[in-house]
């Protein structure tokens, strides 16, 4: 401290100096040390997803998404007071397919025994920046789709004019993020994922959600399971995740009473064999609903 308080004084130029000297150095010291423990913000939504896909087309893992997946979708309603009130069960597939720029992910519900989907959904994003290409959906019996626009998300509803609003990197649709995202779990994702929802009506909430790894004690009999939290303590989806890396079952909890105590709407999709969907789609039987 004493060679130090010399070097000041030999070097001041007025009454003043040695003081403002020290205080110039000190803060360039304590601005230095904040910057170098200061936390980078963490990567957006969007960002995250296109460096999971990025890992998994270098790995290969990005063979497990490609391609046709079948499920039964059954949906299960209940009145306010929790006493059944009907279920209803079709056939659904997704159908994802990665180019060099994007990812598509297609979803369609079918009627068993109809030739063709009664709702066709379809999500494209850059593999580049994660960012949303497009949505096209007639999902509600309302044709939506949505575009990024000069930095504007445009969402267009037939009859109605259209709505615009900032583009924000959380924004990553829950149908392409909690599909791909626990079957590329390996390859990059977050144990936790905060994001924003674009689904097929074209509306963003305003509530981010948050896509996380459940626990061993929140998945029973499960071997690995991810949850899509949205604004309660309980994941609204629930996807299941088997040996191969593959989606097996989503859970969603579409609907609650308005006490919270009962679920009005669940909907249960559970993986088919190509062979077994096939024979659904085109025979005309009756899905076994349990």
């Amino acid at each position: 401290m004493r060679s130090n308080a010399c070097w000041f004084r030999r070097r001041r130029r007025g009454p003043a100096a040695a003081g403002t000297t020290f205080v110039a150095l000190w803060s360039l010291l304590i601005s230095a040390s904040l910057a170098a423990g200061q936390d980078a913000p963490p990567p957006t939504a969007c960002r995250v997803l296109a460096d999971v896909l990025a890992r998994a087309r270098e790995s290969g893992a990005v063979r497990r998404v490609e391609g046709l997946h079948p499920f039964t979708l059954v949906r299960r309603f209940q009145n306010d007071d929790g006493t059944p009130r009907g279920t209803a069960a079709f056939l659904m597939t997704y159908d994802v397919a990665v180019v060099d720029t994007a990812i598509t992910v297609g979803v369609r519900v079918w009627d068993p025994g109809h030739p063709g989907p009664s709702v066709e959904i379809s999500y494209v994003v850059s593999t580049r920046d994660g960012r949303l290409v497009r949505l096209t959906s007639d999902a509600g019996n309302q044709g939506t789709t949505a575009r990024i626009e000069d930095g504007t998300l445009v969402i267009e509803k037939a009859g109605e004019e259209p709505v615009r609003q900032p583009w924000r990197d959380e924004i990553v649709p829950k149908v392409v993020l909690a599909f791909i995202g626990p079957m590329l779990h390996d390859q990059g994702l977050p144990t936790a994922l905060d994001y924003r929802d674009l689904n097929p009506f074209g509306q963003v909430p305003k509530q981010e959600a948050r896509l996380r790894l459940l626990r061993d004690d929140e998945r029973p009999g499960a071997l690995l399971a991810f949850g899509s939290f949205e604004g309660r303590s309980k994941p609204t989806t629930v996807v299941e995740v088997d040996e191969q890396q593959r989606v097996v079952s989503i859970v969603t909890e579409s609907s609650l009473s308005p006490d919270g105590k009962h679920v009005t709407h669940l909907a249960e999709s559970r993986r088919l064999s190509p062979e077994a969907f096939e024979k659904l789609r085109t025979s005309g039987e009756s899905l076994d609903i349990r």
